[in-house]
């Protein structure tokens, strides 16, 4: 296995972006890290690594904020829970169209 990269039986090779290290904040990496497959609704083979995944929320318990200008349009939708903490919607349509992501050079 490469770091990034791993071989699934009969399955195509995919893509892993260090996400995080291209956003200046690497992702650690332990035991729990995993690849988040992203792109197979779309027809893209591509992936995020992840340290940790929160599970599951409700939409309704989330009341939209004013949409971030200055982030990349893959984030740029914001919300606020029942206790204040803003969340942030990832758009993976939008992320997979943004070249910076997909230009994975190996």
């Amino acid at each position: 296995m490469v770091r990034g990269y791993r071989q699934y039986p009969r399955e195509p090779l995919r893509g892993g972006r260090f996400f995080g290290l291209s956003r200046g904040a690497p992702t650690p990496q332990s035991s729990s890290t995993r690849l988040l497959l992203v792109g197979s609704k779309y027809g893209a083979n591509a992936a995020l690594l992840v340290n940790r995944m929160l599970g599951l929320k409700r939409p309704e318990d989330f009341v939209a904020e004013s949409v971030d200008s200055a982030a990349p349009a893959w984030g740029a939708a914001r919300f606020s829970d029942s206790q204040g903490h803003i969340w942030r919607k990832l758009s993976v349509r939008e992320l997979l169209a943004d070249n910076d992501f997909m230009n994975i050079g190996v």
